[in-house]
């Protein structure tokens, strides 16, 4: 990691602990679901414990706090604390992947229902898909290896329509980089949980986690235009019982 990631991610650690805190009564509520499973007793203190092995490997991307991405990667060391956690405790990748689309999707709903469509309705627009441009360019030129290299496009016709193409995924870098290759099953059930949420068409035709040599993503505004790719569809039919 750059010194310059390791000084804003250490700045940034008290906002990070913040987060996670918040998010830890949705997974025990959510857990409550599945009696049968395996949820530690000590989750909350034990995913906190794993947090700061992960701060200092979130990568940072160029624009600070102006760049959405950076509000995204305390999320992204949180799933893989509670990954570890839970994998410990016995569960599998697919049911760790299926808890966690159920608790995105818990939070986002308790977005009120016009913000979630007025973000439905930003996401898919063509001044969306230009800022998002001008955030991609600057990853782009600072050539780092732990951000995303993003091409979004715009098309209004047959309806509005915004695809992105990545090329070099900073979670996928996290992931190899942390030894966590297996969270590459459910790399992308946060957009799906927000997708769903927020009443989008969301689909993805290649990943790099699967493989692929490039992640392809269509956004629209019609929810029924979603198509779960094959791991999606494997873990949100994962049992829930051990």
């Amino acid at each position: 990691m750059t010194s310059q990631s390791l000084s804003y991610w250490k700045h940034n650690a008290p906002k990070i602990r913040k987060i996670v805190a918040g998010y830890m009564p949705i997974y025990r509520k959510v857990c409550e679901r599945y009696p049968s499973m395996n949820f530690p007793e000590r989750f909350e203190s034990l995913v906190q414990e794993q947090v700061p092995n992960y701060v200092d490997e979130i990568p940072y991307h160029p624009g600070g706090r102006r760049n959405m991405f950076n509000s995204l990667m305390p999320v992204l060391a949180m799933m893989a604390s509670v990954h570890v956690v839970l994998r410990e405790s016995g569960w599998t990748v697919d049911q760790i992947g299926r808890l966690s689309y159920e608790v995105f999707m818990a939070k986002f709903r308790r977005i009120p229902s016009p913000v979630r469509r007025i973000a439905r309705n930003f996401m898919v627009s063509r001044w969306f898909g230009k800022k998002m441009g001008s955030t991609c360019r600057a990853m782009k030129e600072s050539g780092r290896s732990d951000t995303f290299f993003l091409d979004y496009s715009f098309s209004s016709r047959p309806e509005a329509t915004t695809t992105m193409r990545c090329s070099q995924c900073g979670m996928i870098s996290f992931m190899r980089r942390t030894g966590l290759t297996e969270m590459y099953d459910y790399c992308n059930i946060f957009d799906f949980a927000q997708a769903d949420s927020f009443g989008m068409g969301l689909n993805q035709s290649e990943c790099l986690g699967w493989g692929d040599g490039v992640c392809v993503y269509t956004m629209t505004r019609n929810s029924t235009a979603t198509r779960y790719p094959r791991n999606v569809k494997r873990i949100l039919g994962a049992a829930m019982d051990m």
